[in-house]
């Protein structure tokens, strides 16, 4: 996926994304990491009102900062957020979605968190899966001898 930048005749930032043909996604204020950042800082702490604010703004609640590489939905699940992380579902948040830092999907962190009104509304939307086995892990020895033992 290729994002890019323009500006149309009117001097308007056009915010264009690149799944198959381009598209214009927000005509408006152009979106910053910063307010990205404020907005996942919201959510990880609570604070319904920001995140609001940001989704009205535009903010892409499906975004994961390269710095960060975590969704909000995942990351306000983990903090114990059920508000927040029920807000963003209904804002549109892929309930499907894969936090590449937590190593988890919406479903499997609701559980772990014990968030059972997450858990539920995730259910409702089709995404409820069996919550894997933690892989069997390795004690840090076994590295260095490797195959022999």
């Amino acid at each position: 996926m290729h994002n890019a930048v323009s500006i149309d005749n009117s001097g308007t930032f056009l915010f264009l994304q690149n799944r198959g043909p381009i598209r214009p996604l927000i005509k408006g204020v152009p979106m910053s990491g910063g307010n990205w950042k404020e907005m996942f800082q919201a959510a990880c702490e609570g604070d319904i009102e920001m995140v609001k604010y940001h989704v009205k703004a535009g903010v892409d609640v499906n975004f994961a900062h390269p710095e960060f590489l975590s969704t909000p939905l995942v990351a306000s699940i983990l903090a114990g957020q059920s508000e927040v992380a029920l807000f963003l579902l209904d804002s549109g948040a892929n309930p499907g979605l894969w936090s590449e830092f937590d190593g988890m999907k919406p479903y499997q962190a609701a559980h772990q968190r014990g968030l059972k009104d997450v858990e539920i509304r995730l259910r409702a939307l089709g995404v409820a899966e069996a919550i894997p086995a933690p892989p069997a892990r390795r004690r840090f020895w076994e590295f260095w001898r490797g195959s022999q033992a």
